[in-house]
Order: structure tokens, then sequence, then C-alpha cells
């Protein structure tokens, strides 16, 4: 249950062991995309081999012509130009028959009907449908036929069959869009006997002079010159002609938890993300706190979080927030996971609050359709200089 209305918090010392000096992150969002696909378009394909037992003696297999199906038309990422997914037939002897199969198309379901002729015999099958699947477990069987039935026999005679398919596209598959950000190393901080000291005066609250109430209703104590030396907005409050210096309580536009975590942050130098309370909606709150309250190295901390935490359920706040106080980093971020997983994201919260923004989707729009400029490097030959000649000599 809530505690109630008023109540004053003492936050608890949950001191740990000294971290590693350097930590290199590596941030990787994943989501599932669309693939592109125009239904009902069918490519048909005819295979005619004519020395099938000069293959089937050095494998049990023999590999079909590739060959690309079309209605899967898409534009690669890196050249710009239109592809198709490829696949190929396969022919595969068995003890008891003959099997031809469709190699694997990933990521599209397909329907494939077959007809296998060898002389005056033939043999039909389907429609049968692929599962999308990719390597072994994306092969789709098309149509067996019995080693010893006669146009079995007819295709070992004759050496050779010709097997027409018509593949039809249904549906696709969603595809795996990764992003990858390598974040910049951030060097973790060892407790010092001072931060100790500090931290069991806020826990114990012994010479406390002033109140900092929280949106909640709840009351924090703390020391009046210690948040003035730490924060010139406070100092400001509290030392001035201000109301807070009379009362000795101020208002804090926050949730609880995020005041704790301010306190904790002005005594001890450190946010304690071990604690149940650091969620997303604090650490934005600790962001906009250290701004207004002029705490450069809080802002740091908790912008190094939302980068560091970014995904494609936040990206579109991320986004927004990152342009209201215009921290670059973390406003390039935010765009480099909404172009890779657009349409992820517009399935968000976030993107419909975003989406309200003039300006946000203006900036946004026009990054997304504008390639970003290369550079350019000058690969001209360095000039020489010519060699000083010394006085008198010719």
């Amino acid at each position: 249950a809530a505690p109630p209305a008023g109540t004053t918090f003492v936050v608890p010392a949950a001191l740990s062991g000294p971290l590693a000096s350097d930590v290199h992150r590596l941030k990787i969002v994943r989501s599932m995309e669309p693939r592109p696909i125009k239904a009902n378009i069918t490519t048909e394909i005819e295979w005619e081999e004519k020395s099938l037992q000069e293959q089937v003696t050095a494998c049990e297999f023999v590999m079909g012509p590739a060959f690309e199906v079309f209605g899967t038309e898409h534009c690669t990422s890196s050249m710009g130009k239109e592809q198709r997914a490829s696949t190929r037939l396969m022919f595969l002897k068995r003890q008891q028959n003959y099997e031809f199969r469709l190699g694997e198309l990933e990521g599209y379901i397909v329907s494939v009907s077959t007809k296998v002729t060898c002389g005056e015999l033939s043999s039909c099958a389907g429609p049968t449908r692929s599962n999308g699947k990719k390597m072994m477990n994306g092969d789709t069987k098309l149509l067996s036929i019995e080693v010893d039935s006669e146009l079995g026999r007819a295709i070992l005679e004759r050496n050779g069959f010709s097997v027409t398919v018509w593949i039809t596209t249904v549906s696709a598959v969603g595809e795996v869009a990764e992003t990858r950000q390598e974040i910049v190393k951030c060097a973790s901080l060892s407790h010092a006997s001072l931060a100790t000291d500090l931290q069991i005066a806020l826990e114990t609250g012994e010479c406390a002079d002033v109140t900092l109430k929280s949106e909640d209703g709840d009351s924090f104590m703390a020391h009046r010159q210690l948040l003035a030396m730490r924060s010139p907005v406070l100092r400001a409050m509290f030392n001035g002609s201000m109301l807070e210096a009379q009362s000795g309580v101020a208002h804090i536009p926050a949730s609880s938890s995020s005041v704790r975590q301010l306190l904790r942050f002005i005594y001890t130098d450190e946010i304690d993300a071990s604690t149940s309370g650091t969620s997303e909606s604090v650490i934005v709150e600790l962001f906009e706190l250290g701004t207004q309250y002029v705490l450069p190295r809080l802002v740091a901390h908790a912008k190094g979080n939302l980068v560091q935490t970014l995904s494609v359920d936040n990206a579109a706040d991320r986004l927004m927030l990152a342009m209201k106080h215009s921290v670059e980093e973390l406003k390039n971020a935010a765009e480099a996971i909404i172009r890779v997983n657009l349409s992820a994201v517009m399935q968000t919260e976030g993107w419909t609050r975003l989406s309200k923004d003039p300006l946000a989707m203006a900036l946004l729009i026009k990054h997304i359709k504008e390639p970003r400029p290369r550079q350019t490097v000058d690969c001209s030959p360095p000039k020489l200089k010519r060699p000083r000649t010394s006085p008198g000599l010719g």
C-alpha cells in the first residue's frame, strides 16, 4: 500500500563495492519490420535436365538453377537498387523415390504448383505452401515420384526430366531490423569516505534544517548549506529573500521517487540504479530537475541513462525530450532508431504525442527523407617544399 501523504522519507544506504574503472557499452535494438510483397504475382520457371546420371553419381541430389521470385521487389539500403528474393529447385534421389523440392525463400509465403514431364509421361502436384523459414528448414517438398513407377523408370532411361513450377506470392513474414549503437565508455565513480558520511547524514536527518516536498505530498529532510553548495538555484531559494528561505520548505515539481534520487545525487554525486523506483519516468524527471536546478553532472548521468535505455517503445518521447533541451547526442540516437524501425515506432503511444508536435515532425521528416551528406576526403598529394640553398652555393 502507498504511504500516507506527508510522510517523511529517509533514504536508505545502499553502498556497493567499487566497480571497474571503464565500461564500454553496446546498445542493440531489434524490432520486427514488414517485408515488401505484391500478392498474387506468379513466377513460372522451367528446368530441363539432360545429365542426371552424371550428377547423381557424385551426390544424392542435384541443385537446379537459381532464379528470382517476382512480387518480392524491395530496395537494398546499401545500393538503393531494386532486388527480388531468390531461390532454386532441387532434385533428390532417395532409395524408393525421386523428390523435387523448392529451396528456402526466407520471409515469404508462396503457393507452388509443380509438373514433372519425361517424354509422354507426366505427374502434377500442388498447390503447396512454403513456410517462410531459412536454411534446410525452409525447403518445400513439391512432388515425389517412386523409382519403380513408369515415370521413375523413364527418368532413369532418358537420363533427365523437365520440371515446371508456378510460384505465386501469398504473404510475407516480418524481418528483424537491428540498430547497433556504441556508447562511449563511462568512468565509474569509486565510493569515498566523504560520500559515505554524507549518505549517513541524509539517512539520519541529523542537523537537517530544510524540507523538500514532492508532488505526491511527501516530505524529505535535507541540509540547507549542502543544497546551497551544490545548486545555485537552491542557494538562491534558501539563502535569499524568497519564501523558501523564510519557511525552510521548498516544493519540488517531481514525484517522490525522483526527489529521493535527487537528494541522493546532491549528497553522494551518484544515482542508486539498483533501486526499484529508478524507472524510466524517474530518469526523465531527474534530467528535467538537473536542468532546472543547474546540476550538470546529474544532467550528464541522466542523459547517459536515457541514451543507453533507448528502444523502439520510447524513441519518440526521447526525441521530443532531446529537442526540448537541445541534447544533440540523445536526439541523434533517437533519430537513428526511428529511421530503422519507423513502422514499429509508429505503433507506440509516444508517436501519437510526437505527431502532434509540428516542429518535431518537420525535423524528423526532413532527416528521414534527406540522405546524410558524405564526408569528402582530400586525396591530392602533399605539396613538396623546395630545399633551401645556403648563401654562396651555386
